[in-house]
């Protein structure tokens, strides 16, 4: 019999919430994966007064999850960090399908027999949109996360950028999605996310005005009551690729997105690229 690889859930959380973090479990448990391994706390630059989850969601995970990693006694250093630890604790060879708390799995039982390749995408859904992102590694020794969007490395290679894979993780019907649900987190949860967006971006626009001699166009700063409204942009160009793949559309090219996830990309091509056409 051949070997089949597990698969393993990698569920980062901090106070999302016990609720969401059930259904997140749930969704893992549905979708064959071997077990679950969940971290909690927040880390230094994630706006927090505990480093662990307060509000039952460590608890949740207690419940539910196969191995609980806790904050070491502090906040983690980065999301880096945070992210890396799982990798420490699924053996060499099988896999780890990162998963956010209020993210769920959909599209139906993993085929394992069809996992062979480093890393895979998946469908990611939201309200408004669907998009695709690397989101299942092959785990290896000293494997870690080095960005946000994760640039895995070994210590023994050079760093690699998966993001030119077009393998998706497949099931018994087609493909898996990761369905994501910001907005159902709580609304004290959300209030710290559009503080640490905000925080984010402006230490962004520092960085690079510090780095560049150039003077260069300030960008709009958003304030914690308007980073998570939504518009409408448009990308002037075939497509564009940026942890996510999203090929232009019938409309033109017209994308519906949270006005943070606007700077980001500002940021990332240059204003030239992107143009903002709609506040919904």
């Amino acid at each position: 019999m051949p070997f089949l690889p597990e698969l393993w859930g990698a569920v980062i959380f901090y106070n999302d919430g016990p609720h969401l973090l059930k259904e997140c479990f749930q969704s893992c448990r549905a979708a064959g994966l071997k077990g679950i391994v969940a971290v909690d706390g927040a880390f230094q630059e994630f706006p927090h007064t505990d480093y662990h989850s307060t509000d039952g969601s460590l608890e949740a995970a207690r419940e539910q999850a196969d191995i609980v990693i806790e904050a070491p006694g502090r906040p983690w250093a980065n999301e880096c960090e945070k992210r890396s630890e799982y990798f420490r604790r699924i053996k060499s060879g099988n896999y780890a399908l990162w998963i956010d708390a209020d993210e769920i799995l959909e599209g139906g039982i993993i085929d394992r027999r069809a996992l062979c390749h480093d890393y895979y995408r998946v469908g990611l859904v939201n309200s408004t949109s669907t998009e695709t992102a690397v989101r299942c590694f092959r785990v290896y020794k000293n494997l870690v996360h080095k960005n946000r969007h994760p640039v895995v490395c070994r210590s023994y290679e050079n760093r690699f950028e998966p993001y030119n894979t077009s393998y998706f993780v497949r099931t018994e019907s087609g493909y898996l999605k990761i369905r994501h649900r910001p907005e159902l987190r709580p609304r004290q949860r959300l209030d710290l996310d559009a503080v640490f967006m905000r925080e984010r971006q402006e230490n962004l626009i520092r960085t690079q005005s510090e780095s560049s001699e150039e003077k260069k166009v300030p960008y709009p700063k958003p304030n914690a009551e308007g980073i998570n409204r939504w518009v409408k942009v448009k990308f002037k160009g075939d497509f564009f690729y940026s942890g996510h793949l999203i090929a232009k559309t019938s409309d033109g090219g017209i994308y519906p997105v949270p006005y943070w996830r606007y700077l980001e990309l500002i940021q990332i091509h240059g204003k030239e690229h992107w143009e903002l056409c709609e506040q919904l």
